[in-house]
């Protein structure tokens, strides 16, 4: 009896023994398998992944100058200056007046004057000098090929604050206040309405208007027709701005068409004008204020 529990115990011992030493020889083969992944893997250099966001940058920033062209007489009469600053993701929207006086080639013009005499690329060094920024491109529409390019880009909402109407043998406006749809031929009648009061005021509704036209339609350039539109409404223009320089900042306006909020902003141009209207001198905060806007 006792040499038979002796050799069941025996056979016991030995079968546990066996077991374990398998379960060991397992467990040693496991971690050694891991430690040779983990090591493979550290051993091969990691390859950089493409980075799906965007990193703003200074050279992406542009200041434009963009030009309206009367209808009637094909003279440029809305100036206005917007920056693409992606740093501080904003588009500062400023109008200036016509008379707005600049110095170019050291004689006092004003920007309507300079135009006539010397064309856009003259009118883009003397508001660099007189703001002390850098003008890096200019646009201009006539009034015909300025309602065809909003009818492009594509219509918005506005709430129209007051009631336009004006009428006489050249222009017929007739606006009612309040929200409406706004198209091409709606955005220029706001522009042009001769019955503002003074050039300061029509700038203040102008530039109230495009910089809601930029907030509201800035998602265009997530559509897969944004470069033929580029082309197609630069068409349009007299500008030095090149497909090249709409190419290179797709990312950073794409960049802020899916932030949210409102990019785009009026910045409040104050200045007098002169005892005849006809020219119109920015105060120094003015200046002060548009020089760190458009640096």
């Amino acid at each position: 009896m006792k040499h038979r529990n002796y050799e069941t115990a025996k056979y016991f011992v030995l079968t546990f023994a066996v077991a374990f030493l398998v379960l060991m020889m397992l467990a040693v083969a496991v971690v050694m398998a891991m430690q040779s992944k983990n090591s493979a893997h550290q051993s091969i250099p990691q390859q950089p992944q493409t980075d799906d966001y965007y990193l703003p940058k200074a050279e992406d920033n542009l200041n434009l100058l963009l030009i309206g062209r009367d209808k009637d007489t094909d003279k440029p009469k809305y100036y206005f200056m917007i920056r693409l600053d992606v740093e501080s993701g904003e588009l500062p929207v400023a109008a200036l007046p016509a008379q707005t006086v600049v110095t170019f080639n050291g004689k006092s013009k004003t920007l309507a004057e300079l135009y006539a005499l010397s064309g856009a690329k003259a009118v883009k060094q003397g508001l660099g000098e007189l703001l002390g920024i850098t003008v890096d491109r200019y646009a201009s529409f006539n009034a015909e090929n300025l309602i065809r390019a909003i009818d492009m880009i594509g219509f918005v909402e506005y709430d129209l604050p007051e009631t336009l109407i004006f009428k006489d043998e050249n222009i017929s406006i007739n606006l009612a206040k309040g929200k409406q749809m706004v198209d091409g031929q709606k955005l220029y009648d706001i522009l042009r309405f001769p019955n503002y009061g003074d050039e300061y005021k029509r700038g203040t509704k102008s530039s109230d208007l495009l910089a809601h036209y930029i907030n509201d339609r800035l998602e265009v350039v997530l559509s897969p027709q944004a470069d033929e539109l580029f082309r197609n409404v630069i068409n349009l223009t007299d500008s030095d701005l090149s497909f090249g320089d709409y190419d290179s900042r797709k990312e950073p306006l794409r960049f802020l068409a899916k932030l949210s909020g409102k990019h785009a902003r009026t910045v409040l141009v104050r200045g007098t004008f002169n005892a005849s209207k006809d020219s119109f001198a920015l105060t120094q905060s003015t200046k002060e204020l548009m020089q760190k806007l458009y640096s």
